[in-house]
Parts: C-alpha cells; sequence; structure tokens
C-alpha cells in the first residue's frame, strides 16, 4: 500500500483510492488511521503524509483469501522465493 502510494499519488490527486486486503489487520489500520503497533504506526503515518502532499483519501475493504486468489499466488510465490535464498 505504502510503494503503491509513493508512485501512484501524482495520478491520484482528488480521488479516493480503495485498496482491497486479505488482511483484516490492514484494512482496519488504514480505515482507523491508527495502531497500537509503534512499526505498523510508523507506516501507516507515512502513508497518510503521502496522501495529504498528494490530495487524495485512501480506504480500504477486506477481501476474503479463497475470493483473492492473485494475492494468495503472489504471497505463496513470494514465500517460495524467500525459502530457496540462503
Amino acid at each position: 500500500v505504502e510503494l503503491a502510494c509513493c508512485y501512484r499519488g501524482p495520478d491520484w490527486k482528488g480521488k479516493m483510492v480503495l485498496f482491497g486486503s486479505d488482511s483484516t489487520t490492514v484494512v482496519a489500520i488504514i480505515n482507523r488511521g491508527t495502531s497500537r503497533t509503534p512499526r505498523l504506526m510508523a507506516i501507516r503515518r507515512r502513508i497518510a503524509a503521502i496522501a495529504a502532499r498528494h490530495s487524495f483519501t485512501i480506504r480500504a475493504i477486506h477481501i476474503p483469501g479463497v475470493k483473492n486468489r492473485w494475492a494468495d499466488e503472489l504471497s505463496r510465490s513470494l514465500a517460495e522465493l524467500l525459502a530457496l535464498s540462503p
């Protein structure tokens, strides 16, 4: 989410950007704008700063993992690649 905001933020001026995630934690942090975990809160603050700089808003919806095949495949592929590295 943060990387998407960094790279696409200028294109989203004046828009509401909706992210889908199979993580209820990510959805809650994006929509509430807060987290008790300092590292996650730091990320959320950076996302908020990018959104403010480029004048867009951000929201998230939950997509159950079984309905989000693309993300599931992507995360499995990444896990397999990480397992191969020494």
